[in-house]
């Protein structure tokens, strides 16, 4: 499912408007895991891999680079950093588990929220994280209606 979606990025002063976010299972695939990780996809996996896809779109970087073990560029750092924000205060998953989804720590996403938080204190980038989770609230709401009411 492609759902189409407007909205103005403001990092870097480049201009984002008309994107298409692909919604398909294919489009957000699952990180691989072995197959001693062979189990039922969890609500929470479904809504980091869409965070996932925003925010690499939104970013303009690739969603190997956040999943990359090394820190990367800033401009990915910064990006990880924000959808690991919005896993954890937008949809209320674990530490823990956002760690686990990006091969990091738990103290590696509490820093990360901390930073986003701290840096929330800007109007722009505060206005940049709220257009990302109406995004994201947008098309969750779109792409996965049966998470909703467990997010609300």
């Amino acid at each position: 499912m492609t759902v189409p979606f407007f909205w103005v990025q403001q990092q870097n002063g480049t201009l984002v408007s008309n994107a298409e976010f692909d919604t398909s299972e294919h489009a957000i695939a699952a990180r691989p895991q072995g197959p001693h990780h062979a189990r039922r996809q969890r609500p929470s996996d479904r809504l980091i891999r869409l965070i996932q896809s925003i925010i690499s779109k939104i970013y303009a970087v690739e969603v190997s680079a956040l999943l990359a073990p090394s820190r990367g560029l800033t401009k990915v750092a910064h990006a990880r950093q924000v959808a690991m924000y919005l896993a954890h205060v937008v949809c209320r998953i674990g530490l823990t588990e956002i760690g686990r989804a990006y091969g990091r720590d738990r103290t590696t996403v509490r820093h990360a929220c901390g930073a986003v938080e701290d840096r929330r204190d800007d109007p722009d980038f505060d206005l940049t994280i709220e257009l990302i989770v109406g995004i994201f609230r947008h098309l969750r709401d779109a792409t996965h209606p049966d998470l909703v009411e467990q997010q609300s």
